[in-house]
């Protein structure tokens, strides 16, 4: 079963690590290299992390499906209208998140961004 805990201030440096691993990469191709994580497309996903109550941050500690409708839940009940994400066109997630609702409200270049009406 998952379980949904605040980010103890202690953990925040982990954040790194999480983004990092979150990264898609498809088949076949290398990893990126970490500093990657310097990006500001990507660095502003961890800096000044947890200064907004609003910031909420998933580690896969378990089945995704279960971690992600925890989450869903988790923010039915505490009346968030709505969430979005972007995820890869290549990553097979879409699928997934398609399933649990989510719709495509942009087409970037290599990534779509999507959102779940709650």
């Amino acid at each position: 079963m998952a379980e949904i805990r605040p980010l103890k201030s202690e953990k925040i440096p982990l954040l790194e690590e999480f983004l990092y691993q979150a990264i898609f990469i498809p088949q076949g191709l290398e990893p990126l290299p970490r500093s990657i994580l310097k990006e500001p497309d990507l660095e502003m996903y961890i800096k000044d992390f947890g200064q907004q109550p609003d910031d909420w941050a998933l580690a896969a500690e378990v089945n995704g499906q279960q971690l992600m409708t925890a989450m869903l839940d988790l923010l039915k009940a505490k009346d968030y209208p709505s969430v979005s994400l972007s995820v890869s066109k290549d990553n097979p997630a879409v699928r997934f998140y398609q399933r649990l609702g989510f719709v495509t409200v942009e087409e970037r270049e290599d990534d779509y961004l999507i959102l779940c009406r709650l």
